[in-house]
């Protein structure tokens, strides 16, 4: 350590006094001290209103999950003894993940 870097290292940047602190903080205006409560307040209030949202969201939800089972056990009907009912068995599925898959990136969450 050089002669200038021993001179400050006795002296701290940071007061850890806590007398000090104390008589800083007193003297903040009480709005400032409400600002950290705000974004838990906002988050609350979101909350709040989405869970309004919920059962309609969960009973859409589960229509288009009965509708879209309702349509896949058609087509296999329609199809059960054609030359074609492997091709529905295969295509059933892959037409629900492409659903699926576009759902979940064109949703507005």
């Amino acid at each position: 350590m050089s002669a200038p870097e021993m001179e400050n290292a006795n002296t701290s940047p940071v007061r850890l006094d806590l007398a000090y602190w104390l008589r800083l903080l007193h003297g903040i205006d009480p709005q400032l001290m409400t600002l950290p409560e705000l974004p838990g307040q906002l988050l609350f209030l979101e909350l709040k209103q989405e869970k309004r949202h919920v059962p309609g969201s969960a009973l859409s939800i589960s229509f288009a999950v009965m509708a879209l089972l309702l349509a896949g056990f058609a087509v296999l009907y329609l199809h059960w003894n054609n030359a074609s009912f492997t091709f529905f068995i295969w295509l059933l599925p892959v037409v629900f993940i492409l659903l699926a898959v576009s759902c979940f990136f064109c949703s507005d969450a």
